[in-house]
């Protein structure tokens, strides 16, 4: 997500209900917790499309219930570890 979110920042992640094209999200996939850009939502797969803000720019696709929250926008480039919620350290 750089340049927006460094390696090694620490960024606050709050769980919503909803999420919107252009909210970066933290999701869980099998092995890692990955944060990227929404880019577009299939209404009807339920199918979310994100992005990283790099110049590798590679596209996943990703069921909405893996998204555990969204970057607070107030927190860029102040943050070093994962925080959900404000209680819970990954």
């Amino acid at each position: 997500m750089s340049p927006v979110i460094r390696g090694g920042q620490e960024i606050v992640v709050k769980s919503c209900k909803q999420v919107k094209i252009g909210d970066i999200v933290c999701y869980k996939t099998k092995d890692w917790f990955l944060v990227h850009r929404v880019k577009s939502i299939d209404k009807t797969s339920g199918l979310v499309t994100v992005e990283g803000d790099s110049k590798d720019r590679v596209l996943h696709k990703i069921k909405k219930h893996v998204i555990m929250g969204v970057v607070q926008e107030s927190v860029y480039r102040k943050i070093i570890k994962i925080i959900i919620d404000s209680k819970t350290r990954i």
